[in-house]
C-alpha cells in the first residue's frame, strides 16, 4: 500500500489510501505509548508561534513560524 501511495496522483486517492493505512495501524497495531518525555517550557506571552508538539520532536519545531510582538 505505500507504494501505491508514493505514485497516486490523484488527491482523492492519496486520500483514500491514507485513510486505508491509518485504520489498517489502528486495527492491527493498536498501541499506547508507555513513555512521555515531561519537557517544561516557559515562554513570554508576547512570543507566538510555541505550539504542543508529539513527544518524538522537539518543542522548537518550526521555529521559523515564530514571532515575537
Amino acid at each position: 500500500m505505500n507504494e501505491a501511495l508514493n505514485v497516486a496522483l490523484d488527491p482523492a486517492e492519496r486520500t483514500r489510501l491514507m485513510a486505508d493505512m491509518g485504520r489498517m495501524f489502528s486495527e492491527d497495531l493498536p498501541a499506547i505509548s508507555l513513555f512521555f518525555n515531561a519537557q517544561p517550557w516557559v515562554f513570554l506571552s508576547a512570543l507566538q508561534g510555541p505550539r504542543q508538539v508529539a513527544s518524538e520532536t522537539n518543542v522548537c519545531w518550526r521555529i521559523w513560524d515564530w514571532d515575537f510582538n
